[in-house]
């Protein structure tokens, strides 16, 4: 198992090695498996890529996410024209057809709220907005209201955990209730964690999932 000074430098090589990361301005610091990372960079979408860069590293815990956006001056945009974008390119795609999305923006800070059928579509209206540019932070409070409900859900997640070859999935418990799943158990891996809570998102009737899964 590793030690805190041994996920600390596996953390910042893993940020060098991102041509996406700006390294130098990041600080990382390890207590007990716990990532804190600090420092400042200059877009939303660098911020996001350190802290997926950060989980990538076997013997990550958790993460504390204390990175700010400081824009530089040609990236600066009014907070209407932020919004104006990002409406414009919601509109244009297939995911809100009865304009149930509603955007709000402060100081370059997206707020997203209202409804959609599916998980991707609350994930992709996060991602339009997550590479806009003049964005500082994102909090995504979009609603999933399926319009399917079905009692084959347990049996999709299973075969989907087969079909991505997550190495504890038959471990795994799997608790279903009004189309809530709550995942349980033991894996190896974030990148095991993450394909075991996507896979159960990927199900267009799930309305939420509670994910109880630790890494061991």
């Amino acid at each position: 198992m590793k030690n805190d000074l041994e996920i600390q430098a596996d953390v910042l090589a893993e940020l060098r090695w991102d041509p996406k990361i700006n390294a130098p301005q990041i600080g990382v610091e390890v207590s007990n498996g716990v990532v804190t990372l600090s420092g400042y960079v200059e877009s939303y979408l660098e911020k996001i890529g350190a802290e997926i860069a950060a989980k990538r590293v076997i013997g990550v815990g958790a993460i504390a996410q204390e990175i700010k956006v400081l824009l530089p001056g040609s990236s600066i945009r009014s907070d209407t024209e932020i919004a104006r974008q990002i409406q414009s390119i919601i509109s244009w795609s297939d995911i809100d057809p009865n304009d149930q999305i509603h955007i709000k923006v402060e100081k370059g800070f997206i707020t997203l709220t209202g409804k959609v059928e599916a998980f991707h579509k609350k994930e992709l209206a996060q991602q339009y907005a997550t590479n806009m540019l003049g964005v500082t932070g994102i909090c995504n409070l979009i609603e999933i209201e399926p319009k399917l409900t079905g009692s084959v859900i347990k049996k999709d997640i299973q075969d989907a955990f087969t079909r991505q070859a997550i190495d504890h999935a038959q471990k795994l418990d799997i608790m279903i209730n009004h189309n809530i799943v709550t995942i349980a158990g033991r894996v190896k891996s974030w990148s095991e964690r993450n394909s075991a809570i996507n896979a159960a998102w990927s199900i267009p009737t799930v309305k939420n999932v509670i994910d109880r899964i630790q890494i061991a």
